[in-house]
């Protein structure tokens, strides 16, 4: 049985608890995937506060999250978007058997990336934002430190 950071109730991190969940099928509108990675942010916490109650209201079980990344669903999410035309992946070795963009970097997409990237960076008119990584059983100790302030990078629970 697949296990998810399961929120128990509206409060402190601490209704975050890592346990094994059903796996429904997908309804109407919805793809599976197994999840790699999950961004952890703003509205996730205040979501888990309870601050936005009246607009998410909790399912039972309830797991957070808005960013995932992770394999399986590529035939499926072309199906959903009614095409490949709104779908990308960044490392899907089948994407373009599907006709989805953006699968490989490959050199001849983006030729001169680094040399106008470069001059951004150095100028501070592109910041690139550091990450730390923290295990998916661990998402009650990430949101600890972002409700508090204390995160200047993004958060991202890894399987």
């Amino acid at each position: 049985m697949p296990c998810a950071a399961v929120l128990t109730g509206y409060g402190s991190p601490e209704t975050l608890v890592w346990s094994e969940v059903a796996l429904p099928a997908p309804g109407p509108g919805q793809i599976r995937l197994r999840v790699h990675a999950a961004g952890v942010g703003p509205t996730g916490l205040k979501i888990r506060r309870g601050d936005l109650r009246e607009v998410f209201p909790l399912p039972d079980p309830a797991a957070l999250g808005f960013e995932a990344g992770g394999r399986g669903g590529l035939r499926d999410a072309v199906e959903l978007a009614g095409g490949p035309a709104r779908v990308i992946t960044r490392a899907d070795e089948h994407a373009a058997d599907f006709g989805v963009a953006l699968s490989a970097p490959t050199p001849d997409r983006a030729p001169d990336a680094v040399e106008r990237t470069m001059p951004l960076l150095a100028s501070g008119q592109l910041r690139l934002r550091a990450q730390r990584l923290l295990p998916m059983r661990d998402a009650a100790q990430a949101h600890a430190p972002l409700e508090a302030g204390a995160v200047h990078e993004e958060l991202v629970l890894t399987a």
